[in-house]
């Protein structure tokens, strides 16, 4: 996983806590046409900070993690630095659905904080 790899290489260059990194890493496994909660990362990272999450991916420096694939739980939106317009623009065209500002078949395209995990694991097994 490049990105991973340039997180950590690039620690004394970007102002990010190594919470963030973490948040930028689970970030990466979400696959496109897929969403994951702030819940479910914060569950996956051992913790309850919900909003801790989220703060992490609105100062993320790195563009190539998919911070619009990450909404609330109940699978509205969420925020987005570059506006809430641009992330629904680019989950559908990932393919999902979004009326009145929250992901249709949520349930369905919901990734979980035990999914994350998994992703996590198999990774670092290559």
């Amino acid at each position: 996983m490049a990105l991973a790899k340039a997180i950590r290489d690039n620690a004394q260059s970007i102002s990010a806590s190594n919470f963030a990194k973490s948040v930028y890493e689970l970030t990466m496994l979400i696959p496109k046409g897929k969403v994951a909660a702030y819940k479910d990362i914060a569950i996956a990272l051992h913790c309850k900070a919900y909003r801790a999450v989220g703060k992490a991916l609105s100062v993320n420096p790195f563009s190539n993690v998919p911070c619009h694939r990450v909404v609330k739980s109940d699978g509205k939106i969420g925020g987005f630095k570059d506006g809430i317009a641009k992330k629904i623009k680019l989950l559908e065209e990932e393919g999902l659905m979004v009326k009145n500002h929250k992901i249709c078949d949520f349930k369905n395209r919901r990734i979980s904080w035990h999914e994350l995990i998994l992703l996590k694991k198999s990774r670092k097994k290559c």
